[in-house]
């Protein structure tokens, strides 16, 4: 078969996967005629008799082609897999993806590096703070079981108290003799 383009197929086989996939949902089983994407698909002639005998419908509503409830999309299905080659599906034997995936790999491996770094920094974060805690709740112990003395520069030295003579027993008032 020819007449389609790989863009073409690539689409057609979108729009399928997503009849599949909803069902009954007309949201996937109408095509706005003047999509876009789709207008360069419905200009040309094969395409159009293709998505004719799948049961595709444009007399349903206007400005759009309409697979009906009633109809499966196994014919469409069926049409599109005489366009192996047209896959939208990566092949994952290439060259190109074969890197991508080492690329992928690499990347993961130091996802979980960091990662790994990332818990070990915490880890010991955490063990830090209950060796702190530890620490402060030893010290609080010590310090309830420790009397208090009195500071060394708080005691009164002597003759620091007295301020009068009448403090250590003299009376300049009274007369001797």
């Amino acid at each position: 078969m020819s007449g389609l383009s790989k863009s073409d197929v690539v689409l057609l086989r979108k729009y399928l996967s997503n009849i599949e996939a909803h069902g009954d949902n007309m949201k996937y089983r109408r095509i706005r005629l003047e999509n876009a994407r789709f207008a360069p698909t419905w200009a040309n002639a094969f395409a159009r008799d293709l998505l004719n005998a799948a049961g595709w419908r444009t007399d349903k509503e206007d400005g759009y082609i309409v697979l009906p409830n009633e109809v499966q999309p196994d014919v469409m299905r069926l049409l599109l897999s005489e366009y192996p080659e047209y896959t939208s599906e990566p092949n994952p034997n290439t060259e190109v993806h074969k890197v991508a995936d080492d690329q992928q790999t690499e990347k993961q491996a130091l996802i979980a590096e960091q990662r790994q770094q990332y818990l070990d920094q915490k880890r010991r974060d955490l063990e830090r703070k209950r060796r702190l805690k530890a620490e402060i709740e030893a010290d609080r112990a010590q310090v309830a079981t420790v009397q208090s003395r009195p500071s060394v520069q708080n005691r009164p030295t002597f003759g620091s108290n007295i301020a009068r003579y009448s403090d250590i027993g003299v009376d300049l008032n009274r007369s001797s003799g």
